[in-house]
């Protein structure tokens, strides 16, 4: 297939000959696991983000589920989570013994309003699980005031949001922002690692039970050890560790990291400079000035919402080679969820709502202008061929 007509995925990673160069060299130098480079990776994130610590492991979702067991939630209690995200923002607090509260997203932010989580409150919530959704930042000053008013605790799943700031300028993941912060490094995000993941916080006892809980459970500096080959068990706790290889290849893309934030902007706004003319068949994306952009979605307006229409437009985009996405089936629905979960489409009108409408187009750092014309021209014609104008 010539490059003319080339698939273009919804998401592609940008690495180099400098990280290339950086993982050789790591393997190189014999220390390949549990190392220095991991070390340096979790300061330089905390320095970034302006967070007091920074535990690194495997990857996004098991950061979450080390963030939970770091407040010590557990069996009975309740954790209240957006239906609209990925799978592992609820899969972590069952895995912990808890049981998610599925909750409404803002129409506007797509993200978990106060309002909505205020809704779904429960006399066992001991948690909110707040998305920054495509990179948008959640209200955090309102969702920290509510989890407050009930003595609970706010963790942000930052997953689509490093490099993303709050309006009063903190970053995503700063001290202050959320009582923990979880990140991913997946290749799909506006930094990868490969694989792997991050937790911040301002806690330092907390800090220190996910560095156990990440490093199979146990603690080495504890009164009458007999040296470096002594531990006690302490926590439930498994090796979740971020390997050297993938902290040198983080810490070469963090030096990168405002080269693709800008990059990622200025795609975003050709996207959607190129969509206008459909502006009375599609809801555009609008981001305040903090988002990191991670995502590019569209919604079908009015009555053109349905999930058929919305099926058939994605089907089309994939076959002409532009593979747009939808994030995300909601979870509410889902079988593993569905014996608390039965109901709940009455309760969350705008998820629902969303669940018929979108779509997600291609949006990554080194889009060509070329690759954004295709876009933009292909998804005109599955509009055309699923919702003509005079329809």
């Amino acid at each position: 297939m010539s490059d003319e007509r080339a698939p273009i995925p919804y998401c592609r990673h940008h690495t180099g000959e400098e990280e290339i160069a950086a993982i050789v060299e790591t393997l190189r130098g014999g220390w390949i696991a549990r190392g220095p480079r991991a070390r340096e990776f979790e300061a330089r994130v905390a320095e970034r983000v302006g967070a007091s610590h920074a535990i690194s492991c495997a990857n996004g979702s098991v950061a979450l589920e080390i963030a939970l067991r770091g407040l010590g939630i557990g069996p009975g209690d309740d954790v209240i989570v957006p239906s609209l995200t990925w799978v592992a923002t609820a899969m972590a607090v069952v895995l912990v013994g808890a049981r998610p509260v599925f909750a409404d997203v803002s129409p506007q932010t797509l993200c978990l309003s106060p309002e909505a989580a205020s809704a779904r409150w429960t006399p066992r919530t001991r948690a909110v699980i707040a998305v920054d959704f495509a990179g948008r930042p959640h209200e955090a000053a309102a969702m920290r005031a509510l989890v407050r008013s009930h003595g609970a605790s706010l963790i942000a799943d930052g997953a689509h949001a490093f490099g993303a700031a709050h309006p009063d300028g903190r970053a995503v993941g700063g001290d202050g922002t959320a009582d923990l912060t979880t990140f991913s490094f997946h290749p799909a995000k506006t930094l990868t690692t490969a694989e792997g993941g991050i937790i911040t916080t301002a806690d330092a006892d907390v800090a220190a039970r996910m560095a156990r809980i990440r490093s199979g459970g146990i603690t080495r500096d504890f009164p009458g050890s007999r040296g470096r080959y002594d531990f006690l068990a302490t926590e439930v706790g498994s090796n979740h560790h971020l390997s050297e290889l993938h902290a040198v290849l983080g810490l070469v893309q963090l030096g990168r990291l405002d080269d693709f934030l800008a990059l990622r902007r200025s795609r975003w706004e050709g996207l959607l400079a190129r969509l206008q003319p459909l502006a009375d068949r599609l809801i555009l994306p609008a981001h305040p000035a903090g988002s990191c952009h991670n995502l590019f979605i569209v919604q079908l307006t009015g009555d053109r919402g349905d999930s058929s229409r919305r099926d058939a437009i994605l089907a089309r985009l994939r076959a002409r080679g532009v593979l747009a996405h939808m994030h995300y089936p909601l979870l509410h629905r889902q079988p593993i969820f569905l014996r608390d979960a039965q109901g709940l489409d009455a309760l969350l009108p705008a998820s629902v709502n969303y669940s018929r409408r979108a779509i997600t187009l291609p949006l990554f750092p080194h889009l060509t202008d070329h690759e954004l014309d295709r876009v933009a021209a292909e998804t005109a014609a599955a509009l055309d061929a699923a919702l003509p104008v005079s329809s």
